[in-house]
């Protein structure tokens, strides 16, 4: 090992400065190697409890629950809760984006309950919605008026005078869903239903699926 004393102050300074530079460095590198170590055993951690059939029930559960809460809290006579969800690509490599329904609720046991027949959508038949949802806080629908020709069908053919929709994110702002109250009769707007419920109801969705 070379005597320190023999090397003359500017020198010696160099090789501190360069000694102190490699070891920031390192210490950087190797941070940011444990770093992406740990997110990648938090995600197989989630991966793995996602797909572990009790916690999928519990949560299913509690997104039933809270649904029949909000259709019970906001007067309105169907809740829903929709998915996004992937799985296929076109040859040019666009995804072949859907929404499923995973969750609803009714305000009266007669009502009909679409959750079966509602599976699978693709998301090029509500691009107009969609554009609009990530835009807005909420986006009003009324049969005959959206332009969306298929969010007009399903208005109509369900029996809805109205339907607000609200986008659900994720993490990193992530869409993860839609939440969309619906009625039977009359038509609602933000005057006759309170926005910050709608927010709340939203945010407690975000939270439950997320």
């Amino acid at each position: 090992m070379p005597d320190l004393s023999t090397i003359p102050p500017p020198e010696l300074k160099t090789l501190s400065t360069a000694f102190w530079t490699l070891l920031i460095t390192g210490a950087g590198l190797f941070a940011t190697y444990a770093k992406k170590l740990y997110e990648d055993w938090q995600a197989k951690r989630q991966q793995a409890k996602q797909s572990n059939p009790a916690f999928l029930a519990e949560r299913q559960a509690a997104l039933d629950q809270y649904a029949q809460h909000v259709c019970e809290r906001s007067g309105c006579d169907h809740v829903s809760l929709y998915q996004f969800h992937n799985g296929q690509y076109f040859t040019n490599g666009d995804s072949i984006q859907k929404i499923s329904m995973v969750t609803e609720a009714v305000c009266d046991a007669s009502l009909a309950r679409w959750k079966m027949l509602s599976r699978d959508l693709p998301c090029s038949s509500f691009p107009n919605t969609l554009l609009a949802a990530s835009k807005q806080a909420r986006v009003w629908l009324y049969p005959g008026e959206c332009e969306d020709f298929a969010a007009n069908k399903v208005l109509s053919d369900r029996g809805y005078t109205c339907a607000v929709v609200l986008l659900v994110r994720g993490n990193k702002g992530a869409w993860v869903g839609l939440v969309v109250l619906s009625w039977c009769e009359g038509r609602q707007t933000d005057d006759t239903i309170d926005p910050a419920a709608l927010e709340h109801h939203r945010r407690e969705f975000a939270y439950k699926l997320t």
